[in-house]
């Protein structure tokens, strides 16, 4: 996809991960956000 097609990202997901305040609530919005497989590849 080129640039001129790509809609302008919003900043809300990124400020949601920025109130996390520990690993645990980090773990469990991240297993709420995204599928088993998905972790496991972010995570290697």
């Amino acid at each position: 996809m080129n640039k001129q097609n790509k809609k302008p990202r919003s900043d809300d997901l990124y400020e949601a991960i920025l109130t996390l305040k520990s690993v645990d609530e980090c773990k469990k919005f991240f297993d709420d956000l995204c599928t088993v497989t998905e972790l496991q590849a972010m995570e290697q």
